[in-house]
């Protein structure tokens, strides 16, 4: 096994490694091209594996990145999905959101999706308390600006409590407290609501349910309750590749929503065991099932 504080040093280079990446990828456009995809975020997005922690059956946690998992929603070559996100936007949060932006209006394209983009915009080493709170907002009102210079459609995640999470991965002093976390949530509705152009897609909601009873997927007509240590890595703070997959069942109706029915990217309805299936899950799934005990052979009549 890798040593902890290697894996930790590999995870940063790779996250690196992405945002060098990034930069060295064309972004002309041609009559030609594919309809392009933007995601905008950070780890949840970019496809964080948390380097040290193991999942129920004792191995590496695996997560999928969000542009593999969206990729499920439409026909192989159909789209071009650039992710502009990086794991990294947590240690410079301004500059490097500004560069995502920057970056996401050179793609040009169709539409953006945006679930953790907020998230460092709000969350951050600030405390709590009243000063806390003002830097906190004063802090989300930069990344609103910045998503407010995008006019394409776009799915803008809000923000999620993650209280409970592990504190080598998220401390206390780096968690809004819960006035200031609804005051968060408040001002970015606020702010979507005049902008014809943006959803947004409740991944408060969506985190709060699963950190209390997990998902519910229906698999051949039968619900099927995936429980919560199987959705969330080792660190209750990034999902796994089922937690993923889950979450992708989820953004469909969403993005339909947020696309017009003439638009040539809406996707179109899939089933939840459909999308399982394509993201290769299913497995997984029935994996936490608890397994029947063998039934008992009943005693001979005499």
């Amino acid at each position: 096994m890798v040593p902890r504080t290697l894996a930790w040093v590999l995870a940063l280079l790779g996250g690196i490694a992405s945002l060098a990446a990034q930069d060295g990828a064309s972004t002309t456009t041609s009559s030609g091209s594919r309809p392009r995809i933007t995601l905008l975020g950070a780890s949840i997005t970019d496809g964080f594996t948390d380097p040290g922690s193991q999942d129920w059956r004792g191995q590496r946690n695996e997560t999928l990145p969000l542009k593999r998992a969206l990729a499920a929603l439409w026909p192989d070559g159909a789209v071009e999905i650039r992710n502009r996100a990086s794991m990294m936007l947590f240690a410079d949060t301004e500059n490097l959101g500004e560069r995502q932006i920057r970056l996401a209006q050179r793609d040009g394209s169709a539409f953006l999706v945006a679930l953790d983009f907020a998230f460092w915009f709000g969350y951050g080493a600030f405390g709590h308390g009243e000063e806390a709170k003002a830097r906190r907002l004063a802090l989300q009102d930069k990344g609103l600006d910045l998503l407010s210079r995008i006019s394409a459609p776009m799915l803008v995640g809000d923000y999620p409590d993650m209280t409970g999470a592990d504190p080598r991965m998220l401390s206390r002093q780096q968690i809004p407290d819960a006035g200031t976390l609804a005051e968060l949530n408040r001002r970015l509705q606020a702010w979507a609501k005049g902008r014809p152009n943006v959803r947004i897609f409740p991944m408060s909601d969506l985190v709060a349910t699963v950190k209390k009873s997990g998902e519910k997927v229906v698999l051949g007509g039968k619900e099927v309750v995936i429980p919560p240590e199987r959705l969330l890595q080792g660190d209750r703070l990034h999902a796994t590749r089922l937690g993923m997959a889950t979450l992708t069942a989820r953004l469909l109706p969403a993005l339909r929503d947020l696309l017009p029915e003439s638009h040539p990217l809406r996707p179109k309805e899939m089933g939840q065991e459909q999308i399982l299936d394509a993201l290769g899950v299913l497995g997984d799934v029935q994996a936490t099932q608890p397994s029947r005990p063998a039934s008992r052979p009943q005693p001979a009549g005499r």
